[in-house]
């Protein structure tokens, strides 16, 4: 179970959620900003994980016809100290749908759908980063099944955030995947994320972040990297001002997710002409790994 699970992460969490959906403030989140704006610290708090996994198989008639129909259920705190609820439900053994639900003690929440057709992906997510800023998406993409696996070697999406109800910013994601056959299974091993945000007072900013998974020859994670770039504008004393900056999250290994390495801790430095930059926190920075 622990690959079927990772495919699905790679499907679902990577792309919007384990990059966009994360850059709360929370009670457990430092976030520590050089005097210029230039150099961007996220650390966590972390603690044990309490997660487990459930998994239950019955043969009756269902949503999708008479058939065996599989339940499995990751549940508890994660090593971030949020609340996790992932529920995946699979008939005669093909993914149908993933349900995600995370929440944390500062008013981050997500609430995260996932369906799967014959050769189409379609997500719907919608929450809060913290008291006053909501969020609502959603992403399509094409997708394949190799032995039940659902595979999406590319995937569109959309997320606009919203603070009093008024727009915010827009994120528009584009992702490109690699996978690699373990076994049978096929595991993404590679994915890029292309994010461009355009901020409701102009200002604007590009990403392109890359996750490498190590995986190894029985199909078990063992490790993952991740690193990216960015650039973008912003108006500072009526002045458009530029940016470029490289970006590295570490890793954190949590032996009960089956997800065995998610994102850690985030840092960015920027370069610029302008003496100092606005104190942004970054949408990439947001972690629902």
């Amino acid at each position: 179970m622990i690959s079927m699970k990772n495919n699905i992460l790679g499907i679902i969490c990577t792309f919007l959620f384990a990059i966009i959906v994360c850059g709360a403030v929370s009670a457990t989140t430092t976030t520590n900003f050089s005097s210029d704006g230039k150099v961007i610290n996220i650390t966590h708090s972390y603690v044990p994980s309490t997660l487990k996994t459930s998994i239950t198989t019955t043969t009756k008639t269902g949503t999708y016809g008479n058939g065996k129909y599989t339940t499995v259920i990751l549940s508890g705190k994660d090593n971030k100290g949020r609340n996790t609820n992932d529920t995946t439900l699979i008939y005669n053994g093909v993914v149908k749908s993933t349900t995600i639900k995370i929440s944390s003690s500062d008013g981050f929440s997500l609430n995260e759908k996932a369906s799967f057709g014959t050769n189409s992906i379609v997500i719907i997510l919608s929450g809060k980063l913290n008291s006053t800023v909501t969020f609502s998406g959603n992403e399509t993409g094409p997708i394949t099944y190799s032995n039940g696996q659902p595979i999406l070697k590319t995937g569109v999406g959309i997320i606009k955030y919203y603070v009093g109800g008024k727009i915010y910013a827009t994120s528009k994601i584009t992702e490109v995947c690699t996978y690699k056959n373990f076994n049978g299974n096929y595991l993404m091993v590679n994915d890029t994320d292309t994010t461009n945000t355009l901020y409701a007072n102009g200002n604007t900013r590009k990403s392109i972040m890359t996750t490498i998974n190590s995986i190894n020859s029985s199909g078990t994670q063992i490790g993952m990297k991740i690193s990216g770039t960015s650039s973008g504008t912003e108006k500072i004393n009526n002045k458009i001002v530029t940016y470029t900056g490289k970006i590295s999250i570490g890793t954190k290994y949590d032996p009960k997710d089956l997800n065995k390495y998610n994102m850690g801790d985030y840092k960015e430095i920027l370069t610029s002409s302008s003496s100092t930059l606005l104190k942004i926190v970054p949408f990439e920075s947001i972690d629902n790994s």
